[in-house]
């Protein structure tokens, strides 16, 4: 998990807001940061590897867009107000307790848990 408390729900722990988004590789743009490494692999062996931190540029995107990489982590340069993070936590929350009811079985209340840990995620 993201949270350096263990018993903290990551959806309230400091920084939760402030957690990379995933784009498609169609969504990338020149000059966004990778937030998490990125690699490809062919044949078993490695064909790509992009470490945190790298700027993104059009040639990278070509390149993941050639190797097959669908989805990458990059830096959230805009994230939501706390007020707004905490609306959006606490719609989150009441919405996975509509799906998953008052008493869920042992196995769905392991997957709610982990769920609400986690949070919301921006899109």
């Amino acid at each position: 998990m993201e949270s350096d408390r263990p018993n903290e729900p990551a959806a309230t722990a400091p920084g939760a807001r402030l957690r990379p988004v995933w784009r498609t590789t169609l969504e990338l743009q020149a000059g966004m940061v990778i937030a998490k490494p990125v690699s490809a692999a062919s044949g078993g062996y490695a064909t790509m590897s992009l470490g945190a931190g790298g700027s993104i540029t059009e040639e990278t995107i070509a390149q993941m867009m050639v190797k097959g990489i669908e989805c990458v982590a990059v830096v959230n340069t805009d994230p939501p107000g706390e007020a707004a993070y905490a609306l959006a936590t606490q719609q989150y929350t009441e919405r996975l307790q509509q799906i998953f009811g008052p008493a869920p079985t042992p196995n769905c209340q392991a997957l709610l848990d982990a769920m609400l840990r986690r949070g919301p995620l921006p899109c």
